[in-house]
């Protein structure tokens, strides 16, 4: 946070959760774009009155993490439909389903009809689809932490869907008579980068290709692999576009890492101790624990909470590949598990030069690989040959 009496939070710490500005009560703290198109805390000093809310709320300050969870799960969605259309194993439409047809509410990451990514709060399935699926874009929380608290006092049960460090933010702000009315899902993030710079990528493709009607990550339908694109385009007519990730210069750079917010590479909920009840993630070397499962299609769950396990169980019916695992066999194949993000040494250069130059230029020097015809015949070869070639990488 900036210039406060209460709290002083540094870019590098700072999430842009955004949860600071629903707590306080004077309406004193503000967002704004920085230099790099990440929203950061302003505090006008002459409103506030040191209560403390938000350094209290703010997960930068407070972690407040479960003890590890001693096991994990695969699964997948028995409803080819649902997974499909999800990430994964289509664990998360599997949850929101089970409160939805309660009568609960479910928050989640939106496009909107702009493309701004945004958490909103649906209590219809039919609502459900702009939901699911992952996207490397942080979301505006905005507002929604109030949202949140306001339904949880209705007696509304709910879920909540969002990074780790969105998710302790509300954890900090819902108090403890309200607690059990929600369930906190959380992902195994590898760092977000900014609306900002998605929207450059989103005028990028609208001068080659025509207008952006839709954009979809880790597309599955037609994609021989899970960092599959689809976007849907219009220019006279309406015609659709999928490719490899790194046939698109945002996809690319994300996966390159270079994109992200600082925070994300100091990382305070790297590991197995989440601040949520369930942890979702790709199941990552699933092909070699022999229990006839492809890692393209299923999810880890991780339960950290009693809740989370109960929740679980009342779910398993509409599960298939269910199989428990000591929480090390995961954690072994996905990094993020482990440790934080590594810097790239060309992140800030990146940012600097994109203000500087604009977006083409650092399209043309970072966010296209440099031999591309590698990365064709890459993906080109079928799966199983793709996976002993990793291997053997990796014992070079």
């Amino acid at each position: 946070m900036v210039k406060s009496n209460i709290a002083v939070v540094s870019s590098v710490d700072c999430c842009g959760c955004r949860v600071c500005a629903d707590v306080c009560p004077k309406a004193c703290i503000t967002f704004k774009v920085d230099k790099e198109g990440f929203f950061g805390p302003f505090v006008n000093e002459a409103s506030c009155i040191n209560c403390g809310k938000c350094a209290k709320c703010c997960p930068a300050l407070n972690q407040k993490l479960n003890d590890k969870a001693s096991f994990a799960f695969s699964a997948v969605a028995k409803d080819k439909n649902v997974s499909n259309q999800a990430s994964s194993g289509g664990i998360f439409p599997i949850l929101a389903l089970y409160f939805l047809n309660s009568g609960g509410k479910v928050y989640g990451a939106a496009f909107d009809s702009n493309l701004k990514l945004k958490h909103i709060g649906i209590d219809n399935k039919d609502d459900l689809g702009p939901l699911l699926r992952s996207k490397y874009v942080q979301s505006n929380c905005e507002g929604v932490y109030k949202s949140v608290i306001a339904d949880l006092r209705q007696g509304t049960k709910l879920l909540f869907c969002g990074t780790p460090c969105q998710c302790q933010a509300l954890k900090n702000s819902v108090s403890e008579p309200f607690q059990e009315q929600l369930l906190l899902v959380d992902f195994v993030c590898h760092g977000i980068s900014n609306q900002a710079v998605f929207d450059a990528n989103l005028a990028w493709n609208r001068v080659r290709y025509g207008d952006v009607e839709e954009y979809i990550f880790r597309y599955k339908d037609k994609a021989k692999y899970h960092h599959f694109f689809y976007v849907k385009h219009k220019r006279n007519k309406v015609y659709e576009r999928v490719g490899v990730y790194y046939k698109d210069p945002y996809y690319y750079g994300y996966e390159k890492r270079f994109m992200l917010r600082n925070s994300c590479y100091n990382c305070k909920w790297v590991g197995v101790n989440r601040c949520s009840d369930l942890t979702l993630a790709d199941f990552f070397g699933i092909e070699d624990l022999k229990v006839n499962l492809s890692n393209e299609s299923v999810s880890c769950i991780l339960p950290n909470t009693e809740k989370g396990i109960q929740i679980l169980s009342a779910i398993k019916k509409d599960l298939y590949g269910v199989h428990e695992f000591p929480i090390e066999v995961p954690t072994q194949k996905n990094e993020c598990l482990r440790t934080t993000i590594k810097r790239p040494v060309l992140r800030d250069m990146f940012f600097e030069d994109w203000k500087d130059k604009g977006y083409d230029y650092v399209v043309d020097k970072y966010m296209r690989p440099k031999h591309a015809w590698i990365y064709d015949i890459y993906y080109f070869i079928p799966k199983k040959y793709r996976m002993w070639i990793r291997r053997m990488l990796k014992k070079i």
